[in-house]
């Protein structure tokens, strides 16, 4: 089972994906004007519920259908995703409230794919080169350093924000 998440940590977390998108790492880098918050509380949910099943690895696209049918929440946190590859992050682009992240059972939960996939919920897609520095990069693997955004992806950020 994934370390159950506080209140703290997704604050703490969210916080980090706010750093990113306000930091310049180069010359052509542009800062998003925005600040990831949390509404609400942090809370846990069991594998078995009463609506249905809520898996808490997503091997499937039902498992991932039955996550956002059954948890009612905007980020939701499981310990692995194999669907439709391992993946640290996913979400239905323009679907707010169809985020699913991994928290590793070591505790890890990055920054970076909260807010790259909260990029995906306010309707827009990634890059489509792959650019191993960026938030909105569509690569395979995680990149924990990448933080850079271009014109169109900032201004995008903030014409997402409530």
């Amino acid at each position: 089972m994934v370390p159950a998440l506080s209140n703290a940590e997704a604050d703490e977390i969210l916080a980090g994906a706010t750093t990113l998108t306000s930091l310049r790492q180069s010359a052509d880098d542009r800062r998003a004007c925005i600040r990831f918050i949390r509404e609400g509380n942090v809370f846990p949910y069991d594998s078995t519920g009463a609506s249905g099943p809520r898996p808490n690895v997503v091997f499937t696209e039902d498992d991932y259908d039955h996550l956002l049918e059954n948890v009612r929440a905007t980020v939701r946190v499981v310990s692995a995703i194999a669907y439709p590859q391992r993946a640290w992050g996913m979400a239905e682009v323009g679907v707010p409230g169809s985020i699913v992240v991994v928290r590793d059972m070591a505790g890890w939960a990055p920054p970076f794919i909260w807010a790259h996939e909260l990029w995906h919920t306010a309707g827009l897609e990634g890059r489509t080169v792959d650019t191993p520095t960026a938030i909105i990069n569509e690569g395979e693997e995680p990149r924990p350093t990448g933080n850079e955004l271009n014109e169109y992806e900032a201004a995008a950020y903030y014409a997402a924000a409530p």
